[in-house]
Formats: structure tokens, sequence, C-alpha cells
């Protein structure tokens, strides 16, 4: 159960991206996350690729805009 923890930070960042209508950065949030959930043993670039189709689908303006 060590990915749940994971998946709910994943949640938390594009709900709390999408309250602050601010520039979402994926590999910034996927550093963070893995710092928070080291034993999650998911690749950083699992983390970025799962919050870019996340900050898509919650309309998110992903890096630059």
């Amino acid at each position: 159960m060590t990915i749940l923890p994971l998946a709910v930070g994943i949640a938390d960042a594009i709900l709390n991206a999408s309250r602050e209508d601010a520039r979402f950065d994926p590999a910034e949030v996927a550093n963070e996350l893995m710092r928070q959930h080291p034993s999650a043993n998911v690749s950083p670039d699992d983390i970025v690729s799962t919050l870019r189709e996340e900050g898509r689908s919650a309309g998110l303006c992903l890096e630059t805009c």
C-alpha cells in the first residue's frame, strides 16, 4: 500500500493547483512528491506523466502558458 499515499498526493497537488489557478510545473511537483513518498517505488518520470495527464484533465496550465 505504499502507492496509495502517493496517489493521494498527486490528487491533492492537482486540486491545489486548480484552486490557485497558477502555473503548474509537473517536474517540480514530482520531485516534491518523490521526497515525501520515497517508498512508493515509482520513477519520477511516471509521476510527471501522471501529473501531466491529470493536470490536462483538470484544465491546468502546464509548465508554460
